[in-house]
């Protein structure tokens, strides 16, 4: 029977750096319906050493075990090998890609964000996806604040130098005006961080903070 050959792959596409989303899908897809999911997921739990039922639940695992891994491409599978379940190759994977996404979204911020990415790498243990996009968004707000501020500073000296001068210079106070209205109104209708997580990223937008390459 082809559910007890060991040779089986769950993917017609063999798992790469690209792909995660859509071979996950598929992995998942191909065990549920062999009903062998819970292998996978955890929640078919391993009975006792005692147990009668030990001995067929460790072959199958094994069995799940062998299909993911045949699923996969060769250099990412001898990654994997030595995963001792199906649930601990679920969990390898899964926080293998999240951490390729992290580094994705950190190798796409713009130039002045160097002192903010050098940080996050230089952590003892890199933060999860979500803490990451939650510190550019923080970071994001600093920036925008403290630009508003630098454009409100530089309208106020001109209305200084108007002061002690006796001379106003209305042109460019408006310039300074419509400066700061646009720069406020832009980055209010911004999207700071919209990123769309399916077992994957399938869209990264983090405001003005994401450098696109030509």
């Amino acid at each position: 029977m082809a559910d007890s050959d060991p040779s089986l792959k769950l993917s017609s596409v063999p798992l790469n750096v690209f792909n995660f989303v859509s071979w996950s899908k598929a992995v998942t897809l191909s065990l549920g319906g062999k009903r062998k999911l819970g292998y996978l997921d955890g929640s078919l739990l391993c009975p006792k050493i005692d147990d009668a039922k030990f001995e067929d639940w460790l072959a199958t695992n094994q069995l799940v075990r062998s299909w993911i891994l045949n699923s996969m491409d060769p250099q990412i599978n001898e990654i994997f090998t030595y995963s001792e379940s199906a649930r601990e190759v679920r969990e390898a994977v899964t926080e293998l890609a999240e951490e390729d996404k992290i580094f994705a979204l950190l190798s796409s911020l713009k130039p002045d964000y160097e002192t903010f990415r050098s940080n996050i790498l230089m952590d003892a243990k890199l933060p999860t996806l979500a803490t990451v996009c939650a510190s550019i968004q923080q970071e994001e707000i600093h920036k925008r604040t403290m630009k508003v501020a630098e454009l409100i500073q530089d309208a106020e000296k001109l209305e200084s130098h108007a002061l002690v001068t006796g001379k106003f210079d209305r042109k460019n106070f408006q310039v300074q005006k419509r400066r700061i209205i646009l720069y406020t109104k832009e980055r209010r209708n911004s999207s700071i961080v919209n990123i769309v997580v399916n077992l994957g990223i399938q869209k990264i937008d983090v405001g003005s903070c994401i450098h696109i390459s030509n």
